[in-house]
């Protein structure tokens, strides 16, 4: 039952909510991975935990041999009222693969109804969201399809399930005052919209389709690739980690006017001069383009199935919740308040209180179409710590920092390439590689980056 109003102050609960999760496809969707972000990034509180599916056991539990808790226990069952999140509530699509008996997608009250007797009359799903239901309850908007790469928004000839305008009219409702956010990702959502040509979908994220298939059109084979973030998502140096196989179309995309690139794909096989393979895209319709007076929303998405993203070298899941965290606190967080106290993450050290630091070097703005590149540097003790750049031949073209000793901890300010040379003259647009290195913990590091300057 959509809202849930078990979560509001006036039924005991801990406050209203400010997003609705659509689980387009049921069952692939990922709503578990979802459910364990939103645990991990505070958007459900510990308090409910256990109300997705009625088991909950405490950390502090001793585990069986073997590792694990008998989900059979009775003692860790849980019966809490209510769906389960904190600032979300849940809304899934069932049968989604299927193009003619898909149950209640999110348009299904705007389907078509019939009149008199015919045989579709009555016919229409009631327990989907009405247009004010949404206005009224919901300021952001998340939709996972997983891995569907078909069939993804209505209305189509045979399934009159009004998706599209329904959101539409939802996002147009924004105001100066009270802004929304949709956000939607999957492995083909931006393949599927183009092929259902549903120009609406792709113009709320100013995108187009460039090919459906990274690993073919860029030739990697790598099973695990960098997510590179713009600093949309953060400039904090972060570098996520995605799996790639024949099995995962992952989307590239074009960013179209009123768009801008939020994440790039590994730039493996990107050849200079061309644009790196986007990922994601970012629409902020609060800046207006020509043509297009100013609205207020914002629109994220994601070429990609959100059970992919890992950390850097994708056998760890902490890139993943640094991620959801990073959109929800950067991208949407002026709309309105989703995740609580970020997680820890192994790939981007956070700890400035005197604990524990680990040797880590990431580079922010990259690729380098303007400004300069970061080189953020963190320090598990004092160390002297040597940062070059080289070209793909392996000359050396800048050098930022020459043994210099830094402190433990992160360095503040970080080190930043303007894309000149030692020489003073700007480099040629192309890859080059940024090489690390600290003398006494024998730490080093060599990133990639695109200079398109």
């Amino acid at each position: 039952m959509l809202p849930d109003l078990w979560k509001t102050g006036a039924n005991c609960g801990l406050g209203g909510v400010s997003m609705l999760y659509v689980d387009w496809n049921d069952r692939r969707g990922n709503e578990r991975v979802w459910v364990s972000v939103a645990d991990s990034i505070g958007a459900t509180s510990a308090a409910k935990s256990g109300a997705h599916n009625g088991w909950s056991a405490p950390g502090s539990v001793k585990p069986l041999p073997g590792g694990l808790v008998d989900i059979n226990d009775p003692k860790y069952h849980v019966n809490k009222n209510g769906q389960p999140g904190t600032t979300w509530d849940m809304y899934g699509v069932k049968a989604s693969e299927s193009l003619t008996n898909t149950a209640a997608s999110i348009g299904s009250r705007r389907s078509y109804h019939g009149v008199g007797t015919e045989l579709l009359t009555g016919k229409w799903a009631k327990n989907a969201p009405t247009r004010e239901m949404l206005e009224a309850y919901y300021r952001i908007i998340m939709i996972l399809s997983g891995d569907l790469n078909s069939t993804i928004i209505g209305p189509f000839d045979d399934r009159s399930s009004d998706d599209t305008g329904l959101l539409n009219e939802w996002l147009l409702g924004a105001t100066a005052l009270l802004h929304r956010g949709l956000f939607m990702g999957g492995d083909g959502l931006v393949e599927a919209t183009t092929n259902d040509n549903n120009l609406t979908v792709l113009n709320w994220f100013g995108v187009r389709l460039r090919n459906n298939d990274y690993q073919n059109f860029s030739a990697n084979r790598n099973y695990c690739i960098d997510l590179i973030p713009t600093s949309v998502i953060t400039t904090s140096g972060d570098v996520y980690g995605m799996r790639n196989t024949c099995l995962y179309t992952l989307d590239v995309m074009t960013p179209q006017v009123g768009g801008q690139a939020a994440t790039f794909y590994d730039p493996v096989g990107a050849l200079p001069g061309l644009a790196p393979y986007v990922s994601g895209v970012f629409h902020d319709a609060d800046q207006p383009s020509p043509g297009n007076p100013a609205e207020h929303w914002q629109a994220l998405v994601d070429g990609w199935n959100v059970f992919n993203l890992r950390n850097k070298q994708c056998d760890k899941s902490h890139g993943r919740l640094a991620y959801f965290f990073r959109v929800f606190t950067n991208v949407f967080g002026k709309i309105c308040a989703v995740a609580g106290s970020g997680p820890q993450t192994t790939e981007v050290p956070n700890n400035d209180n005197g604990k524990v630091f680990v040797d880590f070097a990431g580079i922010g703005n990259n690729p380098l179409r303007q400004g300069s590149a970061v080189v953020h540097l963190t320090l598990a003790k004092a160390d002297r710590v040597t940062v070059k750049i080289y070209d793909v031949s392996g000359r050396l073209v800048r050098t930022l920092s020459d043994g210099q000793m830094f402190k433990a901890g992160k360095v503040d300010p970080a080190l930043t390439w303007d894309g000149l040379d030692n020489n003073g003259r700007q480099v040629a647009r192309g890859a080059y590689f940024v090489s690390v290195k600290y003398a006494n913990s024998r730490y080093e590091n060599s990133r990639k980056m695109i200079v398109l300057k």
